[in-house]
């Protein structure tokens, strides 16, 4: 597999909406993480976050895994719904 190119990704997101905004890390703990850091600086909704390799990553139940670089999609998007939390 090969490197992430943020033009495909720019473009494969272009007809859903024009509010997306890419960021590709080499290497990061987690896109969760990283993607959690963000929101609370108030980054936008549609900030989607990829990474080539994460070393501690995170799934349901706590689970945690070492992404290898290359080898899968690892991403994580900020959204910001207009609900409260208890009906999400």
């Amino acid at each position: 597999m090969e490197k992430l190119d943020p033009t495909i990704i720019q473009r494969a997101f272009q007809d859903l909406a024009n509010n997306f905004q890419i960021e590709i890390l080499e290497e990061t703990t987690s896109t969760n993480d990283y993607a959690h850091q963000l929101a609370r600086k108030e980054a936008s909704e549609g900030h989607i976050v990829f990474a080539e390799k994460q070393t501690a990553g995170k799934g349901r139940l706590d689970r945690t895994w070492e992404s290898p670089a290359y080898k899968n999609l690892y991403l994580s998007i900020i959204l910001r719904p207009d609900l409260i939390a208890e009906k999400a």
